[in-house]
């Protein structure tokens, strides 16, 4: 009727005001997105074809960059290096990485579908139908679900074999191949980065067993006398060393 193409013609009028009003791509983003009810409507279509090719590049190209940030090995890679400072364990460092590449993606789709249309309008345009499929073989890639079963696996084996288990004791006496005792502090290094991967899989959402849990809590607690223990056997490493042959009894309790 008269009245509904009097609307639509409104509507791309404002379209066509509000695009030229856009400074940035994210602004016109929001323009699509707000008018996105009314993209298959014909004049508000006319009124978007001059910015949606532009905008359709724009998600080809940050698709592009995500497509070469999942390419390179995450282990070398700056998003690895930047995990190590903050101090993340390897695991929780690569699955919050992919969590954050998965968000990117989503937000370039949902902008791809702001400027094509809802339904199946990405699928029924050639760059966009491109553009979800490698969308979603990235998506797959990045599922970091394989990585935390295998983890698991691995945490759940150890377990079952008793390698969890040690003595309460954090400091034993060790011998050398000449015979020679020594102080040594009674922590294995792999409960250091179990601990860490516990916390930071509870705050990615992982439901972590109660057994491997429970090892981690406990080289959570044990953890901070290691530290100092360690410190304290090499300071009286270093002191015994310096030492004359005549004054070890210096030393002695």
């Amino acid at each position: 009727s008269k009245r509904v193409q009097r609307a639509e013609t409104m509507a791309a009028t404002r379209m066509a005001a509000d695009l030229d009003r856009a400074s940035s791509a994210d602004e016109v983003f929001g323009v699509f997105s707000a008018f996105r009810p009314l993209l298959d409507r014909a004049p508000v279509r006319r009124a978007a074809q001059r910015r949606q090719a532009e905008l359709v590049d724009a998600v080809g190209r940050a698709v592009g960059e995500l497509k070469d940030a999942c390419t390179k090995r995450y282990e070398g890679g700056r998003a690895a290096s930047l995990a190590r400072h903050r101090d993340l364990p390897p695991l929780g460092g690569k699955v919050a990485w992919a969590r954050q590449v998965e968000r990117r993606l989503e937000t370039q789709m949902e902008r791809l579908q702001a400027v094509l249309g809802g339904g199946d309008a990405v699928d029924r345009h050639p760059r966009g139908r491109a553009l979800k499929t490698t969308s979603d073989e990235l998506l797959r890639h990045l599922d970091a679900r394989p990585l935390y079963d295998a983890w698991l696996a691995r945490w759940k084996k150890n377990c079952a074999a008793g390698e969890t288990s040690s003595d309460t004791l954090l400091l034993r006496v060790r011998f050398r191949k000449d015979g020679a005792a020594r102080l040594a502090v009674n922590f294995e290094a792999d409960r250091v980065e179990l601990f860490k991967e516990v916390a930071q899989l509870r705050w990615l959402g992982y439901r972590v067993p109660e057994t491997i849990a429970l090892v981690a809590d406990e080289a959570r607690e044990r953890y901070p006398a290691a530290v100092a223990l360690r410190a304290a056997c090499r300071a009286y490493g270093v002191a015994r060393a310096a030492l004359a042959p005549g004054d070890e009894i210096l030393l002695r309790p």
